[in-house]
C-alpha cells in the first residue's frame, strides 16, 4: 500500500522517483543515481532493494532505527508500514523485519520459510507462502486484520492501513477482513480478479474478464 499521499515508481532505467508530501524527507531523499528491483513507502519513510546486490537501502525518518536495514541480508521483496519494514529474504523466502516494534509487527514475523508476497499496512503485517497458498499475519489485531479465513487457501494478497484483502484460490474471488467503517472490507464485487491492491481505507482489484478495474470503499479525500 501507498502511505501519506506519496507515489513511489522506478523508472526505466531501474533508478526511483518519489511524489508527493515530502514531510520527512521521504520523497527529497530520494536516491536518483542508485538502479532498483522493487520500492515500497512507508508512512514517513521509503526502502528499496538494490539492483547490485539485492541489499534494501532506506530514507526518511528515524534514519537510525526504522531506515537501518541489515547489512548482509538480500531481499527480493519489501513492505514498509508505520516506522517498520518487512521483507522477504532471497535466499530462502523467509522474513525479516526491522524498527517499531510497539505491536510486535518485527518481533512475531513468522519462522518459517519460503513466502512469495508481503505486504504491510499501518501496524501490521501478511505474508502468502507459496507452497500452500496460506496467508500468516502479525503485528497489531485492534480491527481483526490479522484474523485470516479458517482453511482458505489464496493466489494473492493486499494489505491496507488497518485491514487485509486476498484472492482465494478456490473461485479468484477477494475475501477481506479487518477494518470495516467504510467499506473497505465488506464491499468486494463477488467478481473474479486477477490482482488487487489496498490503501488507508479503499480496495482496487483488476477483473479476470476484462481486465478492468473496480475500487470499493472510501471514496473521498483525505483532506490532509
Amino acid at each position: 500500500m501507498v502511505f501519506e499521499a506519496v507515489t513511489p515508481t522506478l523508472l526505466d532505467d531501474a533508478t526511483a522517483r518519489c511524489w508527493g508530501r515530502d514531510d520527512n524527507d521521504h520523497v527529497s531523499d530520494t536516491p536518483t543515481t542508485l538502479e532498483f528491483l522493487d520500492i515500497s513507502v512507508g508512512q514517513q519513510h521509503t526502502c528499496a532493494i538494490r539492483s547490485a546486490n539485492n541489499l534494501a537501502a532506506c530514507w526518511g525518518r528515524f534514519s537510525t532505527t526504522t531506515n537501518a536495514p541489515p547489512a548482509d541480508v538480500t531481499f527480493d521483496v519489501l513492505a514498509t508500514g508505520t516506522d517498520f519494514t518487512c521483507g522477504i529474504e532471497s535466499d530462502d523466502g523467509a522474513i525479516f523485519c526491522w524498527g517499531d516494534n510497539s505491536y510486535e509487527q518485527v518481533a512475531d514475523r513468522p519462522d518459517d520459510t519460503g513466502y512469495s508476497a508481503i505486504g504491510s499496512g499501518s501496524t501490521h503485517s501478511c505474508a502468502l507462502r507459496e507452497s500452500d497458498g496460506t496467508i500468516h499475519c502479525w503485528g497489531r489485531n485492534q480491527y481483526g486484520q490479522l484474523d485470516v479465513p479458517d482453511d482458505t487457501t489464496f493466489d494473492a494478497l493486499a494489505v491496507g492501513m488497518q485491514h487485509t484483502c486476498g484472492i482465494r484460490s478456490s473461485d479468484s474471488q477477494v475475501e477481506c477482513w479487518g477494518l470495516d467503517e467504510s467499506g473497505q472490507s465488506s464491499e468486494a464485487p463477488t467478481d473474479q480478479f486477477d490482482s488487487i491492491s489496498a490503501g488507508w481505507h479503499h480496495t482496487c482489484g483488476v477483473r479476470s474478464s476484462d481486465s478492468s478495474i473496480t475500487c470499493w470503499g472510501q471514496r473521498t479525500i483525505n483532506p490532509r
